[in-house]
């Protein structure tokens, strides 16, 4: 039986639209209600930053110049980046291979996505069935599945 993970540091990852950052606030807050010592880092982009700096739940921010540049060395700067800050858990609301195989390389001990994408779900090792063609589920209650496990 492995030894549970004490949770320091989480990464939540959500590189796009300002809106779809929006939609992960609710997610945030219970994930700090439920666990005020955890430390919650966002990986965003540089135009949604702002709004999360202001927030005081939050402790922190990774920009990620890699989802619009599409650069190697713009991947690779990010990979050293996630590297140095030993996150315990990574829980993906952009859910692309790119960013799963990232987490996965710097090794986030516990990183957790949808098991319905694939190519992405091979990386997590805890999966959430996100039915993002599900009309009677609004895209904040699919984030906030993400914290089951």
């Amino acid at each position: 039986m492995r030894k549970p993970i004490a949770v320091r540091k989480v990464l939540i990852v959500r590189p796009d639209a300002l809106g779809d950052i929006i939609l992960t606030l609710p997610l945030l807050m219970a994930l700090k209600k439920n666990r005020p010592q955890v430390e919650v880092y966002y990986l965003c982009s540089s135009y949604t930053a702002p709004l999360l700096l202001a927030h005081p739940a939050v402790s922190g921010i990774i920009v990620d110049n890699y989802y619009k540049s599409r650069k190697h060395s713009d991947y690779w700067a990010l990979l050293a980046q996630l590297k140095q800050h030993h996150f315990d858990v990574s829980i993906h609301c952009y859910n692309e291979l790119d960013h799963a195989v990232m987490t996965w390389i710097a090794g986030i001990p516990i990183r957790i996505g949808d098991r319905l994408k694939v190519g992405p779900n091979f990386f997590y090792n805890h999966t959430i069935p996100q039915r993002f063609r599900d009309f009677f589920c609004h895209e904040l209650d699919l984030n906030m599945q993400l914290l089951a496990p």
